[in-house]
Formats: C-alpha cells, sequence, structure tokens
C-alpha cells in the first residue's frame, strides 16, 4: 500500500457470535490498530448505469444509498472495536468507488452523521491512501526518533569512554565529516 505502512489482510477473530474477519487491520505504534471492512454493497449503484431511464436511475441510486446504511449498521453490531485490542472505538468503512460514496450521499445527506452515530468513519480510495501515508508517516517518524536515540547514546558512550579525544577535538573544527556520517547512517536507517 505505502511505505513504512504495516498493515494485515483477512485475519480472522473467534467470538461469542462466530468469527470475524475484517479486510485489512492498520498496524499502529504502541501495538494499536485500525480497523478497515471494505464489503460496501454496490449491486444497486451499478444497475443505476444500466437504465437510461431517470426515474429507475433515482430509485436504484435510493436503493444503493439504503444498502450501504443498512451495511454500516450490520458493521457497527460487529463491534469489531471491542475484538481487536487498542482498536479505537471506531471502523473503517471502505468504499472502493469514489462516486458510489458521492451518490450514496445524494440519495441520503445524513448518512455520515449516521454512520458516526454507529462507529462507522467512511473511506474512499483518496481519504484510505490519505490515512495509510499518515500511518507511515507515523511509522517513519518513530524510527527516525529511534534513530537519534540510538546516535546520543552512541555519541554519550563514545564521550565517556574516549573523553575528549584528537578526534572529537578536530571535529569541532571541521563539523562535516561527523556531520555527514550521522546523516549516511540517519538515511539509511529509513531504507531499511
Amino acid at each position: 500500500m505505502t511505505e513504512h505502512c504495516d498493515f494485515v489482510e483477512q485475519v480472522s477473530t473467534a467470538t461469542e457470535g462466530g468469527l470475524l474477519r475484517p479486510d485489512m487491520i492498520i498496524q499502529l505504534p504502541e501495538k494499536k490498530t485500525i480497523i478497515v471492512d471494505s464489503k460496501t454493497p454496490l449491486d444497486a449503484y451499478m444497475k443505476a448505469f444500466e437504465t437510461d431511464n431517470e426515474p429507475q436511475q433515482l430509485a436504484f441510486l435510493s436503493q444503493h444509498a439504503a444498502a450501504v446504511k443498512d451495511h454500516l449498521r450490520k458493521l457497527s453490531s460487529k463491534g469489531y472495536w471491542s475484538q481487536f485490542a487498542d482498536s479505537p472505538d471506531y471502523v473503517v468503512l471502505y468504499m472502493q468507488i469514489e462516486s458510489s460514496f458521492a451518490a450514496a450521499l445524494q440519495s441520503d445527506p445524513a448518512l455520515i452523521e449516521e454512520a458516526i452515530r454507529h462507529k462507522i468513519i467512511f473511506a474512499t480510495p483518496t481519504t484510505l491512501i490519505t490515512l495509510l501515508r499518515t500511518v507511515g508517516f507515523i511509522w517513519q517518524q518513530r524510527n527516525d526518533n529511534k534513530t537519534i536515540r540510538r546516535f546520543q547514546n552512541r555519541n554519550s558512550l563514545e564521550c565517556s569512554t574516549f573523553g575528549e579525544s584528537p578526534k572529537r577535538d578536530r571535529s569541532y573544527d571541521s563539523p562535516a565529516p561527523f556531520q555527514n556520517e550521522t546523516r549516511k547512517d540517519l538515511f539509511a536507517s529509513r531504507n531499511k
């Protein structure tokens, strides 16, 4: 999906109500997770494009909005947030066709509020990519912070072990070699 974003697909967990299997679990630092479901019904939406009859199209789009609303209610009843440790109290409902989300909202403008009441957050390709890139950025920042701490620890150890070495004294006169080495190490850690 995106560099530095850790996720798993189709993970199953057994519950009292049966087997739950979200489409994706996005791994966050500190063992936190975001659950993503992408089983959005599209039958009525696709049928709207198979006819030129405008009243039929509107009826199909209305059916599509009702199917999305029904799906979000069923998804909410699964309570993924209580089945997966350290998951926020919502689930991302991924709608793989941007225009299908727009069509559902056009037919039922209260759909977003309904979703929020049921602990569902809609995502389209654009917003899911944004979410994944944000998570990737969080992981990258975490890795950068670990690298910085490692350098700080290494430099503290060098200072306490070697004291004022001639090499270190020269680095104060010309810090460029030390800075270049540190930059190289930092960028190498990002590419792991």
